[in-house]
Order: structure tokens, then sequence, then C-alpha cells
């Protein structure tokens, strides 16, 4: 059997609760779009867990999956499974191929962005998680299985990377700080 869950509305809907009522039975539990930028508490056997990226079933020993919907940002990504670790739990935690990383510009771009928009700012939590879906629609984003082969990391970064630049430079008028560097998301190969 499979059951989805999805809401309606733009979130703190209580999503994850359900999905962790629900979760508990299942085998696999699925995050098929989103990132960061909200969470979910979960409490098991008395102990709370507080997750924003990680599927809740984690924590119950289910397989979680971040889907190729999904925007991932590995710093949250890589803090959470170590939090969870730490804790004695051993996440089995997939990542697709095909989901979108969440780059350091992103986050810079979404909070010029939304301090621009004044009056039609959204609220983001100015987490890159609206930029990453931009270039993921805009067929110019960085995708996790890019991450495994350097090469094909730096050429796509060499693409965008100057766009980034220029749109904060000569749009916003933002001095660029190293979030705008080709070298730190290559890192993440080695």
């Amino acid at each position: 059997m499979t059951v989805t869950i999805v809401g309606s509305q733009l979130g703190d809907e209580g999503k994850g609760g359900v999905v962790d009522i629900y979760g508990e039975a299942a085998d696999v539990v699925v995050r098929y779009q989103g990132g960061d930028n909200a969470g979910h508490t979960v409490v098991s056997d008395g102990d709370t867990y507080k997750l924003s990226l990680v599927p809740s079933g984690a924590v119950r020993g289910k397989v979680g999956v971040l889907g190729n919907g999904c925007v991932v940002n590995p710093e949250t990504l890589f803090e959470e499974l170590d939090e969870l670790r730490s804790r004695g739990l051993d996440p089995d935690v997939r990542v697709a191929a095909r989901a979108h990383v969440i780059l350091p510009y992103h986050r810079v771009l979404d909070g010029i962005e939304e301090a621009e928009k004044a009056d039609l700012a959204a609220g983001t939590t100015k987490r890159g998680i609206g930029p990453t879906y931009e270039d993921k629609a805009g067929r110019r984003g960085i995708r996790v299985g890019d991450l495994l082969d350097p090469e094909v990391l730096r050429s796509r970064l060499e693409y965008v990377v100057p766009q980034k630049r220029a749109l904060a430079r000569d749009v916003y008028g933002t001095e660029l700080d190293d979030a705008f560097d080709i070298e730190e998301p290559v890192s993440y190969t080695h």
C-alpha cells in the first residue's frame, strides 16, 4: 500500500505530523519536494527530534528518501544526519541524483531579493530554496548527481556562477563574497 500526503496550503499545516503517524507502518518515507525551510518535530520513545530536511521516518528506522523534486542543502543534510547518529540512531537516508543542490549563492540571492521586494516580500526563510527552484526550472541548476563528477560539476558551475555574480553585482549592487566562488562547491566532491 502507498499513502501520499499532499498539503493544500503553503506550509505550516501539520504535514510532518501526519507523515509521522502514517510513517510508523511504512517501510520507506519519501519527501518528493521542498527543502530545509520548514521543520517538523518527531517524538519517538520519549525523545524529541527536530528535523527540517531528513524525512521523519529516519527517526523510526525507516528508509528515508529525498526525491528529485527536493532541493537539498548539503550542510543541513549532514548536520541532521550527524545529530541523529550522535543520539544513537543509524539513519538510512537516500538522495535522488536528480535532486537539486542549494548552493551558497542561492542563500545570498534569496536574502537580497527578499529585501529588494519590500512590500512584495514573501517572507522567505532566506535559505535559498526559491532561487534553487528557479535554477531547476531554468535548467541551469546543480543536481546531487553532478557532485559525483568533479568535471561535470565544474563545467556546470562555470556556466551558472558568472550569471549569479552578475545578478548580485550588477543588478543588486552587492559586494561579492565566497558564496560566489566556484571552488567552494567543487570542494564538496573531495
